[in-house]
């Protein structure tokens, strides 16, 4: 009888043993898939914020294009006006030495 009853002990002593090893591997996956969870949506997150950086880059540089083009379009309109004007003066000058001249 009492060796029943330390058998009895030493199989619910293993059993235990065994749920408690089973356990411990459990909670090691589910470790392991909480940590590549994480990793994932670190990922993601990293890919979001690239693609936000890249999508801002992407409108500065629009954005500095548009101000060259404007520039340009407003610097070559101005020297247009200043040759036209300079051309006119120099048209003046022309006509008055000629009238001068009596030609």
């Amino acid at each position: 009888m009492l060796k029943n009853v330390l058998d009895k002990i030493t199989a619910a002593e293993q059993q235990s043993k065994e749920e408690i090893s089973a356990a411990k591997i459990e909670s090691e996956k589910i470790a392991e898939n909480a940590v590549e969870q994480a990793k994932l949506i670190i990922k993601n997150a990293a890919e979001e914020s690239k693609a936000k950086a890249a999508e801002e880059m992407e409108k500065g540089r629009r954005a500095a294009k548009e101000a060259a083009d404007k520039f340009k379009t407003e610097s070559f309109s101005k020297i247009e006006k200043i040759s036209e004007k300079a051309a006119a003066n120099v048209e003046d000058a022309v006509t008055m030495i000629l009238k001068e001249a009596g030609i």
